[in-house]
């Protein structure tokens, strides 16, 4: 196994090679449908960064509607991504294009927490998780 040497904002490695990318701590990331890509996030607050695995230049998606990424995951096509997070300061799922353009899919409830949109190999449907967060306090007096 090789390490991809990263130089000048590009990923250098010959093909066929099987790599591992050291990195700095990563938030979220997903590996595109043709595997060509790798989509993450360093902190909630993004950019989301897009590096490539052919040695072409990384570039960033600027946040434009959206402030925080909970999760991203890669579209079918592989032209854009699905990321959770907050837009307008609702958790929301959005559509985002490479261009940082957002689309609001679904906004979650108020008591739930960061969610996922995983679209289905063909791109013809899309999996949408929610956990929900209830809690209860109780208090025993005299006990």
């Amino acid at each position: 196994m090789r390490t991809f040497r990263k130089s000048a904002g590009t990923l250098c490695t010959a093909p066929g090679e099987i790599a591992f990318l050291a990195m700095d701590f990563i938030y979220s990331w997903d590996l595109s449908p043709h595997g060509t890509r790798v989509a993450f996030v360093r902190s909630a607050e993004g950019p989301i960064e897009i590096l490539s695995l052919k040695g072409e230049p990384t570039f960033k998606i600027p946040p434009k509607d959206w402030s925080t990424v909970a999760n991203l995951a890669w579209t079918a096509d592989g032209r854009g991504l699905f990321v959770s997070g907050l837009s307008n300061t609702v958790m929301s799922l959005m559509q985002v294009d490479l261009h940082g353009q957002s689309h609001v899919l679904w906004q979650f409830s108020e008591s739930g927490l960061p969610s996922r949109g995983i679209p289905s190999p063909d791109g013809r449907h899309l999996a949408i998780s929610q956990q929900i967060k209830s809690s209860n306090i109780w208090m025993i007096e005299n006990f």
